[in-house]
């Protein structure tokens, strides 16, 4: 669509929400070109957590960031405070690049080496420390705008073996809840007698407790 050389998105990466408005409508680019508009993209949630700073909010703002039309607003980034109204933008960018990443990692390595040398086992092997965090991603935006298609190679292999269970039909899904009734009603009557089996026990044992000329006659007691 001739759209990628129109709208590079936002090369200068702040953590602000960028958007222009034309002919009273907003668009959630940098400019506006005079002959084309941006490709117009409304995000999908699906099921996913929608929580203030949730991951798919960071990968709608990486697709602005690339030059699509988002419609979206800073009230679900990093740094939004919902009481006073404000948003610090540069919380957010401190997110993109990995900050946060990285002041975990300096704590851990003073706090505990041997803890940081499993957990960042893969940052350390790629010959990456808590101050190149921010350098390893903005090498990674830069290369995926030199190249922004998706990798040919995939490591990803299906486990075939693996069959779903064949779904039960209504006739067994009953089958299976009278079962679980059943048990159910069973162990609530098991737990009424031994009820009433401790409380006979308790009458019997304060029964004895009592002095002779208060306890109950019996037939098996001799009272003279």
């Amino acid at each position: 669509m001739g759209l990628d050389d129109k709208y590079k998105g936002n090369e200068d990466i702040t953590g602000e929400v960028v958007k222009t408005t034309a002919n009273k409508r907003t668009y959630f680019v940098e400019e506006l070109d005079a002959d084309k508009r941006p490709f117009r993209c409304n995000l999908d949630v699906g099921i996913q957590t929608t929580t203030c700073g949730a991951r798919i909010f960071g990968a709608m703002k990486g697709a602005a960031d690339g030059g699509l039309d988002v419609p979206h607003n800073e009230k679900r980034f990093p740094g939004y405070d919902a009481d006073a109204k404000s948003f610090e933008a540069e919380v957010l960018k401190d997110r993109i690049f990995g900050n946060h990443i990285s002041e975990y990692m300096s704590e851990m390595k003073e706090e505990d080496p041997d803890e940081y040398q499993r957990f960042f086992a893969k940052y350390i092997a790629g010959g990456v420390d808590s101050d190149s965090i921010e350098d390893m991603y903005t090498e990674i935006h830069a290369a995926i705008r030199a190249d922004p298609s998706a990798s040919a190679k995939s490591t990803y292999k299906a486990d075939k073996s693996f069959k779903n269970k064949a779904k039960k039909t209504l006739a067994q899904r009953r089958i299976d809840s009278d079962a679980s009734k059943a048990e159910y009603l069973a162990a609530m009557e098991e737990d009424d007698e031994d009820d009433e089996d401790d409380e006979e026990l308790e009458d019997l044992e304060e029964a004895e407790r009592l002095p002779l000329s208060l306890q109950p006659p019996s037939s098996s007691r001799i009272v003279p």
